[in-house]
């Protein structure tokens, strides 16, 4: 009888856990966040931590929410995602590493700046002298084809090639023992 209650207590136990578990403010949304960022669902992902985080406050999802911001080419934004731990969780044991991230977010972000406020490379238009008006010069002219030494480096390696093909069939027409008869051997599949 005290076997049968103690079951029936362990199976109550058992059952609420996950229940209980599951009511954990954010609790879901992280653990399906944190699928949709293991398959690479980043924004989807974001939106889940971003959901975990305003439900329960936890510091450590904001870590989260800066890698998918990350991932998304989002760094200006994930900076300060990063800022905002640290802020609030100032005793973080991986501070020094979101530190070092944070530089280098910071670096990305100015990269990404000055090619955004760069200049268009300006075009130069040369000037033909003699000419009131700046116009492109011509082009040179091509080489007419029998002038181009590709053309007859590829006619002087088709010329050996066919040498080299006509006496190795000279020689084998002629029974030379020194050249090995590919046929000699019969080679039978199974």
């Amino acid at each position: 009888m005290i076997q049968r209650l103690l079951g029936i207590a362990m199976l109550v136990v058992c059952v609420a856990s996950p229940a209980a578990a599951a009511d954990k403010p954010g609790e879901a949304d992280y653990h399906a966040g944190a699928r949709s960022y293991a398959v690479g669902e980043y924004g989807q992902a974001l939106e889940l931590f971003k959901n975990a985080y305003k439900a329960s406050g936890q510091p450590a999802l904001l870590f989260n929410v800066a890698q998918c911001e990350r991932k998304l080419g989002k760094n200006a934004e994930a900076a300060a995602t990063l800022r905002n731990y640290l802020q609030l969780a100032p005793e973080a044991g991986d501070r020094a590493e979101i530190e070092s991230t944070i530089i280098t977010l910071d670096k990305l972000v100015e990269e990404d700046k000055k090619k955004r406020d760069a200049p268009p490379a300006a075009s130069v238009v040369p000037v033909i002298p003699g000419s009131g008006d700046a116009q492109p010069a011509d082009k040179p002219a091509r080489k007419p084809l029998y002038k181009q030494a590709w053309l007859w480096a590829v006619v002087g390696g088709v010329v050996v090639v066919g040498a080299v093909a006509a006496g190795i069939g000279v020689a084998a027409s002629s029974g030379d023992p020194t050249i090995p008869d590919a046929t000699r051997f019969t080679v039978s599949f199974k």
